[in-house]
């Protein structure tokens, strides 16, 4: 049975599973890692050891180059990454890594939608677009590095597929396009948010959806250019950019476009930037901790308790 069924079929998690690696393994291959060192080895023109090499160090070797630059800003740290393409490597090693692939999450999740036009927004490698548009979607995709761009379109015209790219940074997004906007540890890199927010909100459908997570990292010498260590800096911004929150597909947020009076954003960016602070965070941070030391303790001390699996 051809792996690509029907757009409207029902599939399992595990179909979706091996869709997502035929996306990297195409009929070359039945190991994802040897699919992602091939593809990686043909573009770049690099000995498939080489690049073997570059994906198990892309972390360290991006951090040593932006240490070397001597910069600090978010401007400075915007401009590093459109001009290095180690992102890639590191990237498309992290898909042949997942057991549970982040876009097999959202797609099971979001059966429920006919395939239309979907953006994968911060598209880096495009490893989701393919897969999105191995479901029956239509893609786009957008992204501020020209590097990536090239590579993405690289895989696609080398799968006989059509896809749209977008440069973020000097080209315009069609409005009301989107059916869904998936956005892959990408709002953690993004210091306008609600700028962002609402380029995304016009280029989208009427009760489209837009579905991204939070990256948060601690600051540190290899998460430089994870801007923010919580998700609040995030989250406090979408409802008053026209969107109201739907049930969350862990870890990510799903959001719905709507139109929101002037009264309406302003009454909820309030309540929300009263929900969504450091305060909070903190609150609830240490709330979850103890919540699980107690069940820990618990499960040690009295037969037939357990952690939740």
């Amino acid at each position: 049975m051809d792996i690509v069924t029907s757009c409207t079929t029902q599939r399992t998690y595990q179909q979706l599973v091996d869709i997502w690696h035929h996306c990297l393994t195409g009929d070359r291959f039945t190991d994802p890692h040897e699919g992602v060192i091939d593809e990686l080895s043909r573009f770049f023109g690099l000995p498939p050891e080489k690049v073997r090499w570059i994906c198990e160090h892309s972390a360290e070797i991006i951090t040593e180059e932006w240490l070397k630059t001597g910069q600090s800003t978010h401007e400075e740290l915007y401009r590093f990454y459109q001009t290095q393409s180690y992102w890639l490597f590191g990237t498309l090693r992290y898909h042949a890594n997942q057991d549970q692939p982040n876009a097999v999450k959202i797609a099971h999740a979001l059966q429920h939608l006919p395939p239309g036009n979907h953006l994968d927004f911060g598209c880096g490698a495009g490893t989701a677009s393919l897969f999105f548009n191995a479901l029956g979607w239509q893609s786009s995709l957008t992204d501020v590095s020209e590097s990536a761009i090239d590579f993405v379109r690289w895989r696609f015209e080398h799968r006989g597929i059509h896809g749209t790219f977008y440069n973020f940074e000097t080209d315009q997004l069609p409005p009301n396009t989107y059916d869904l906007i998936t956005a892959f540890d990408v709002m953690v890199h993004i210091a306008d948010i609600p700028a962002v927010l609402r380029r995304l909100h016009e280029s989208l459908k009427p009760d489209g959806y837009l579905v991204f997570n939070v990256d948060s990292r601690k600051p540190a010498a290899m998460t430089q250019w994870h801007l923010y260590d919580a998700h609040y800096p995030v989250i406090r911004h979408v409802r008053r950019s026209g969107f109201r929150q739907r049930p969350k597909i862990p870890p990510f947020y799903c959001y719905q476009k709507i139109n929101r009076s002037l009264l309406n954003a302003s009454t909820v960016g309030i309540l929300d930037y009263l929900r969504h602070n450091r305060f909070q965070t903190a609150i609830f941070g240490s709330a979850r901790r103890l919540l699980f030391l107690t069940k820990k303790t618990l499960s040690m001390i009295t037969p037939g308790i357990h952690d939740d699996p």
